[in-house]
């Protein structure tokens, strides 16, 4: 087997993960979308109008995170997850914004979003002590009284 099909069996992996995202928990989810959006991005792919009202669901669902709540929290405390939670703010309005006008969103803005609340939540693990897969992003992240 050469490189060519590692990277096949690769894609066809995540693809068939896509297709069930909503069997993982959220921390799994987060790592699939933003490979996937990385992938688009690296290949110049144009997803069609039903990627995007899917994608949609999934970045309405990160708006019922309190990320106001969390810059509050965060400030003067922890300048990553604050200057996070204010992009993160930025990012999600902007999609919303154009979503509402169009069947389309800018994808290097919802790669921009994935990618920061990544970091978010990778600096909460590594400065607050929150370890294994047990833990999920969306509990952390709501209640975020360790800071």
């Amino acid at each position: 087997m050469d490189e060519m099909d590692d990277i096949q069996d690769i894609q066809e992996t995540t693809e068939d993960k896509l297709e069930h995202l909503d069997d993982f928990d959220n921390e799994t989810k987060m790592e699939l979308l933003y490979e996937e959006i990385d992938h688009i991005i690296m290949h110049g792919i144009q997803p069609n109008e039903d990627w995007y009202e899917n994608r949609m669901n999934y970045i309405q669902e990160y708006q019922t995170i309190d990320w106001k709540d969390m810059a509050v929290r965060s400030y003067q405390r922890d300048a990553v997850i604050y200057d996070s939670a204010v992009s993160v703010i930025d990012h999600l309005e902007q999609l919303e914004e154009e979503w509402s006008t169009s069947p389309v969103f800018n994808i290097c803005v919802y790669q921009r979003l994935l990618a920061t609340i990544r970091t978010i939540w990778y600096q909460y693990r590594r400065e607050y002590g929150v370890q294994g897969s047990t833990v999920d992003i969306l509990d952390v992240i709501n209640s975020m009284d360790n800071m």
